[in-house]
């Protein structure tokens, strides 16, 4: 299914963090998963001004000082008062570059006085990835090192078609609407892993400190396929059950 979009989220409680912090570690991940995966590569930045127009600047440029950078990346929140920093990257960076369906986006927002979050996908501002780059060894290196580094109270990497419900695309007329969609992956914090006992079809592995990561499929997650969706669905359930707050 083509128009599916993959996308991974980690969202977490608000946390006292430095653009310094955020810094650090917002680097540290993008290295990670360059050092890992080619196309995660020769990541930058562009920012979009009011009169439309853009501009763009590279990682290696601002690498040497990227606290600075992160600091002239303020976020507002509706009412215009500041709620912290968000940076984004994409890969592959050209000045002149316009992402297409292979390119790969990452971002954080952070320092927020509420609630915090990563994110990752590949693919345009307007459509989907191709599907050629989103596979399972691909979107895994993405969604441990996100867990590892930022440390949230819930993470997933999702499935969704624009504009269908899960259960529209899923085949399963029952499978539950959330904001965690048709999960591929996910994961949960110590804190609230605890009391949670997957079924056998979900593929589950444990981080160093307890949390709780759980796969539906070891390839890409295909809507409609019997075997993925059925395992997508427990997902969905255990984390609508347990997730917990923050919610997104």
């Amino acid at each position: 299914m083509t128009e599916a979009a993959y996308r991974v989220l980690g969202v977490w409680s608000a946390r006292a963090t430095s653009p310094a912090a955020i810094a650090k570690t917002f680097l540290s991940t993008l290295d990670k998963m360059s050092a890992a995966d080619s196309l995660l590569t020769n990541w930058g930045n562009f920012k979009f001004h009011e009169d439309g127009s853009r501009t763009g600047v590279s990682l290696d440029a601002v690498r040497a000082d990227f606290s600075r950078f992160v600091t002239g990346c303020p976020s507002v929140d509706y009412e215009g008062e500041p709620n912290g920093f968000s940076v984004g990257m994409v890969s592959d960076f050209a000045p002149e570059m316009e992402p297409d369906d292979r390119t790969a986006v990452s971002g954080v927002h952070a320092g927020d006085p509420t609630r915090d979050r990563f994110e990752f996908w590949n693919g345009s501002y307007l459509g989907p990835a191709n599907p050629d780059v989103v596979t399972y060894p691909r979107y895994r290196l993405v969604f441990r090192t996100l867990v590892n580094a930022w440390s949230p109270a819930w993470a997933r990497a999702t499935c969704s078609v624009p504009g269908k419900y899960p259960a529209e695309v899923s085949g399963d007329p029952t499978f539950p609407y959330s904001g965690f969609q048709m999960p591929w992956m996910a994961y949960l914090a110590p804190d609230r892993a605890g009391p949670v006992k997957p079924p056998p079809q979900v593929i589950t592995e444990r981080t160093s400190d307890g949390g709780l990561i759980m796969i539906a499929a070891e390839t890409r997650l295909i809507p409609g396929d019997p075997v993925h969706m059925k395992a997508s669905r427990a997902i969905a359930e255990i984390m609508i059950e347990h997730s917990g707050e923050p919610t997104y």
